[in-house]
């Protein structure tokens, strides 16, 4: 069996099951796969995709054809990391690391690159899943304020549950990081 594999890179964390059933099927990526030339106006428009064998002609009968259109998930920005929270009086201050899918692979450095024009994040306060407001900051912290909490919930909260996003020029909101925030 395969073991000691490195698995959520590129942003696919979300998409992990852990564990993986024994048996399960994998798909092993090489060199010889090349990203299809695609602009970014054509994200979500619908394409005719044909695929089979590589060994085979276009004409084969064994190749398949499909309609789909691709969201453009290759580039959003990756969810924040290692979201922390911590109470200044009765403000929270909650910060992150962000990541980056530009050269940001390196264990001796100490931030990433930002790999985008400009950096801005969001962080969404929830209530069951249900968004209760929405933070936005420039840098990798953000203040949940004691009036803005009293406003929200009446009182200030032993713990939130937040998403934090980074944003793109391009996309807007990337993947998000979910976390419950213990001041």
């Amino acid at each position: 069996g395969l073991s000691m594999l490195l698995r959520g890179q590129g942003g696919t964390e979300r998409a992990l099951r852990d564990p993986v059933a024994s048996g399960a099927q994998f798909v092993l990526l090489d060199q010889a796969v090349i990203p299809v030339a695609m602009s970014a106006d054509e994200i979500n428009l619908l394409f005719n995709w044909s695929y089979g064998p590589a060994n085979r002609d276009l004409g084969h009968p064994s190749y398949q054809t499909l309609v789909k259109s691709f969201l453009g998930v290759g580039l959003r920005t990756l969810s924040p990391v290692h979201v922390r929270g911590q109470f200044a009086g009765n403000d929270l201050v909650i910060s992150w690391i962000r990541r980056t899918r530009l050269a940001g692979d390196s264990w001796d450095v100490t931030e990433v690159p930002l790999g985008e024009e400009e950096e801005r994040y969001e962080v969404d306060i929830l209530d069951s899943g249900t968004v209760k407001r929405t933070l936005g900051s420039s840098t990798s912290t953000v203040t949940y304020s004691e009036a803005d909490q009293i406003d929200d919930w009446g009182t200030v909260q032993a713990a939130y549950d937040i998403r934090v996003y980074q944003l793109n020029s391009s996309l807007s909101r990337g993947s998000p990081r979910e976390a419950m925030i213990n001041g």
